[in-house]
């Protein structure tokens, strides 16, 4: 969620299993380490999509053992970064956003910019505390349908981005 595994920060990892045809499949499955101890389970909800959360250790190679009805794939998970950014977003409420950042970095502060339909609708910053920021976006701020969310670090470079979708009101 937000780009790529840090190391000692907890991710959320979502997947979509899909047959060769691109047809969604149904599958569960868990995550190992080098030693094939079980760090993670996960199974898809809906679509063959999912998610599961992980926190990546110094160093190590994990693994992703995918059951399917008549097969089981082994894919090793990409490696994790020594050091990043991580963003998570829920809804807050029915009104907020919440978009939380962890960092193993020295930044101190960081600057959040959302756009939607490539029109700016909110900027903020904030200062990092113990490598953690909250930021609480208003929904009706944004436009019906995708928002961009991008995190930038203190020397203003982009460090993670993601996608929110707000549904059109009927």
């Amino acid at each position: 969620e937000g780009g790529n595994l840090v190391e000692g920060i907890t991710s959320t990892i979502a997947f979509k299993a899909v047959d060769e045809n691109g047809e969604a499949v149904d599958c569960n499955g868990t995550v190992v380490n080098r030693d094939n101890d079980v760090i993670a389970k996960f199974q898809s909800l809906k679509y063959g999509m999912g998610s599961f959360r992980l926190t990546p250790k110094a160093g190590e190679i994990y693994k992703a053992v995918l059951k399917l009805s008549d097969t089981t794939i082994i894919k090793q998970l990409p490696p994790a970064y020594k050091q990043g950014f991580v963003m998570h977003t829920e809804n807050e409420d029915a009104a907020h956003l919440k978009i939380s950042i962890s960092t193993n970095t020295n930044d101190n502060i960081v600057y959040l910019l959302i756009h939607s339909q490539n029109v700016l609708k909110d900027f903020q910053q904030i200062n990092l505390s113990n490598g953690e920021a909250v930021f609480i976006a208003d929904k009706s701020k944004l436009a019906d349908g995708i928002s961009t969310i991008t995190l930038f670090n203190s020397n203003k470079q982009p460090v993670c981005e993601r996608w929110d979708f707000k549904r059109p009101v009927t």
